[in-house]
């Protein structure tokens, strides 16, 4: 996950739209856990969420015909540890920050976490034991970079993404 100074919503996805070219409207959105934001032609992105960041999950819909659309963006890569994050009770959106895959009973250690907890990703997911640790779909649960996660936590706290782990 990589972080700029500029971390805006109309700087970070404008690449979306084809050179000289933008979105329609009613084609794209995005959606967190604290807002959305939909795109209009000749304004840009509006919204609640006028800022990207690294610490949060989110959801981009694009609905449009162009094969070849990417999201290009520049930044240096973020430090884990000086990116924390604020758990709540309850469903939490959040970003995977380290550079490399790591175990979630690693990457999800700063976590008051009990069992019921549960974290999810497109295509996987992975429960809390007492004893154990996370547990997921298909064996030791591995949280991976450019994923973004949803977790129920049952206690609040703050989660701190150790640096330099990796499997």
């Amino acid at each position: 996950t990589y972080n700029s100074h500029d971390m805006l919503i109309n700087d970070v996805l404008s690449s979306l739209a084809p050179t000289g070219d933008q979105l329609p409207t009613g084609s794209a959105y995005i959606k967190s856990s604290y807002g959305y934001a939909d795109y209009y032609p000749d304004y840009g992105w509006y919204g609640t969420v006028d800022y990207i960041g690294v610490e949060r999950g989110y959801k981009l819909f694009l609905d449009h015909s162009e094969d070849d659309l990417d999201l290009e963006y520049t930044g240096m890569p973020s430090v884990p540890s000086q990116r924390p994050i604020s758990i709540y009770e309850g469903w939490n959106w959040i970003g995977y920050i380290p550079q490399e895959s790591m175990l979630a009973d690693e990457a999800l250690a700063s976590l008051p976490s009990v069992f019921g907890d549960y974290i999810k990703t497109l295509g996987s997911f992975a429960n809390y034991y007492d004893n154990y640790g996370w547990y997921g779909n298909s064996g030791f649960y591995v949280m991976m970079p450019g994923k973004a996660y949803t977790l129920l936590s049952t206690n609040t706290g703050t989660l701190t993404y150790p640096d330099n782990v990796s499997l």
